[in-house]
């Protein structure tokens, strides 16, 4: 069936191709308007790529599908043939995927900076050796997570929608380098976590006990604990 579409075509080829029989990401790129000769076609263009990018033609069609999906999620032009058959898929596919995040870190960050204003106002914090502040974008949560490495680039379209609040614990000495990252819901410390989610250190600890009196606690409770010492 195959060598009908590609004539004389190899049996290396053609095991290749032994993936498309009624394959699920076939039927969803048909529906795109492309072809089942089309999809043979660029499936051996694009095979070149097995044992680099993919195991196998099936991944190379499952590529295929998902960024034709980023194309339409950034309004491109899918009717042109070169952006329905890039000539190197995966290179094209990664580019789409860097678009669709710069995308939605435009307006996760829009919804950011709509919090930004009160966030400072409510949690911007020193005492000493010591800094809080508020994470000021999605970029700076990225790079929070890779520098300690720990997941709270995961957080962000939580901490943009106001599920969560997300601090950074900083050294006065050095306030743009990462050192301790800090979620708050509710009002409530939830964790602090340093380089590979690490426990604060006794200074940090005690750090933030001052911050959490200072910051979190109510007017009266911090009365009473004044009260407490008092007595």
């Amino acid at each position: 069936m195959h060598r009908k579409i590609v004539p004389g075509l190899s049996l290396q080829k053609v095991r290749i191709l032994e993936d498309l029989i009624d394959d699920y990401f076939v039927k969803e790129l048909k529906k795109t308007g492309v072809s089942y000769p089309q999809i043979v076609r660029y499936v051996l263009k694009q095979s070149r790529g097995i044992g680099k990018w993919y195991n196998n033609a099936a991944e190379i069609l499952r590529d295929w599908r998902d960024y034709l999906n980023d194309c339409r999620t950034l309004e491109m032009d899918i009717s042109s043939d070169r952006v329905k058959f890039p000539e190197n898929l995966h290179e094209a596919h990664q580019r789409t995927i860097k678009q669709i995040q710069i995308k939605k870190n435009q307006r996760i960050n829009r919804m950011i900076r709509k919090r930004l204003k009160m966030l400072n106002r409510k949690y911007r914090f020193e005492n000493g050796e010591f800094i809080i502040r508020p994470a000021a974008s999605a970029e700076e949560l990225i790079r929070e997570g890779n520098e300690l490495n720990h997941c709270v680039s995961r957080y962000v379209e939580r901490y943009a929608s106001g599920e969560c609040d997300i601090l950074f614990v900083r050294r006065a000495c050095e306030p743009d380098k990462p050192f301790y990252t800090m979620e708050i819901s509710k009002g409530s410390i939830v964790q602090c976590r340093g380089l590979k989610n690490c426990s604060m250190t006794p200074d940090v600890r005690a750090f933030i006990e001052v911050f959490r009196a200072m910051k979190l606690e109510t007017p009266t409770r911090i009365k009473n604990a004044y009260q407490e010492v008092a007595v």
